[in-house]
């Protein structure tokens, strides 16, 4: 009932109401975004400023097969944000047994391996098509750049319980280390969320959980350099003169290392259905260290201590009819909570949290289309005033978005 009404509330555990026929389904989400600060301008290497733009989010195709004792799906995604890319979001094949006579209800075991969404949390493997919000927390794409990962995944329930473990590379896709979906240290990623989902009435259910992920990340070597000369033309005149020509002596390689990094969370969510519509009201909370790959990114090596991050949002949605939807978000996220600034030769402890504010309109056409707007109020320390002093970057943004679904 709830899956089928759009608020999956375990999700990355198949349900069991899948059809025993091949199905191809998808959605496309289109948008207009505006950001405060765009420029019409570029940095240095040709990366462009301007962000007020249209730009096709999401077009994902999906197709799937099942059968009473397995199941396989691929998913396709289309997108501009980075220039036109095609590329593969999900590929999974599974074994399934003890498929339960409740629909709402997954197997009692399924064995998955392929590409598929991390089970950590609620918000990581929320699916983007039935997410009213434009995008997932602050925090959460921080940890999880991209939510799928390549690997194996045991996962299942029984009565009210669910459970969900993954081992995988480690390294998710878009994480801004490079590395996404590839493995550059033998380790592997333990990934795991334990929840329960009850439904207290025909029309109110809760549900959540708490997640695990433990691994260790990568911090690349660097290659041998050989003797070298360098000129600085210090006064400017375009000649070779005296005292402007510097030896560089030749460096060893330096070996890669690796470091630990680790998270835990909790998750919680209700639902209630009443003459209006269904209402929504979640939650979660983290804390990690070394684990930002998205944001701020986390490396110990090179910066000489472990990092700190914490974060936590809060999020509620109203339909209005099965025609009109309201929500509000407040999310908030520590990339190091143990960050130190210089100023004026003194180390002084330093708040670099971001906290976002979002609230939304939509009108729907229930499992065809959704015109959503959302506006996001950013308050953050990334910029800094005349006298060096971290203040708010003015980064607040909002997003015209249209979404089809067949």
């Amino acid at each position: 009932m709830l899956a089928r009404a759009g608020y999956p509330l375990t999700p990355g555990v198949t349900g069991a109401d899948y059809p025993h026929e091949f199905v191809v389904s998808g959605y496309v989400q289109a948008q207009y975004e505006a950001h405060q600060e765009s420029e019409d301008q570029q940095l240095q290497g040709g990366s462009l400023l301007n962000k007020d733009r249209f730009v096709l989010r999401r077009g994902r195709v999906k197709v799937s097969r099942d059968w009473d004792w397995g199941q396989v799906q691929l998913e396709l995604d289309g997108n501009t944000v980075r220039g036109p890319a095609m590329r593969v979001q999900k590929a999974e094949v599974s074994l399934l047994y003890g498929r339960q006579a409740d629909k709402d209800q997954p197997p009692l075991m399924q064995l998955t391996f392929g590409q598929f969404d991390l089970p950590f949390g609620f918000e990581t493997t929320y699916s983007s098509k039935s997410r009213w919000f434009m995008e997932r927390s602050t925090g959460a794409r921080a940890l999880f750049p991209g939510e799928p990962d390549v690997g194996a995944r045991l996962s299942g329930g029984i009565a009210f319980a669910r459970y969900s473990i993954a081992i995988t590379n480690g390294e998710p896709l878009d994480e801004r280390s490079g590395f996404g979906l590839q493995d550059p240290n033998a380790n592997k990623d333990i990934t795991a969320r334990f929840g329960a989902e009850a439904k207290l009435t025909p029309s109110a259910a809760l549900a959540g959980g708490v997640s695990f992920n433990r691994g260790r990340g990568y911090h690349p070597g660097t290659d041998a350099t050989k003797n070298g000369l360098t000129w600085r033309d210090l006064n400017e005149n375009g000649n070779v003169d005296s005292g402007e020509v510097f030896g560089q002596p030749g460096t060893q390689a330096v070996p890669a290392k690796t470091f630990a990094r680790w998270a835990v969370a909790a998750d919680i969510e209700f639902l209630l259905q009443t003459r209006l519509g269904w209402s929504m009201l979640y939650g979660e909370a983290f804390a990690a260290s070394n684990l930002d790959r998205g944001l701020l990114i986390a490396d110990p090596i090179a910066s000489g201590a472990n990092i700190r991050e914490f974060g936590y949002y809060i999020a509620f949605t109203q339909e209005i009819s099965r025609f009109a939807t309201i929500g509000f978000r407040y999310d908030y996220y520590d990339p190091n909570s143990d960050f130190l600034d210089k100023r004026a030769g003194k180390l002084i402890p330093t708040s670099q949290r971001v906290q976002t504010v979002s609230p939304l309109i939509a009108l729907s056409f229930p499992n065809r289309a959704r015109l959503v707007f959302e506006w996001d109020f950013v308050s953050d320390y990334l910029a800094r005033d005349s006298r060096g002093v971290p203040r708010d970057l003015r980064n607040n943004q909002w997003t015209l978005r249209l979404q089809g679904m067949f």
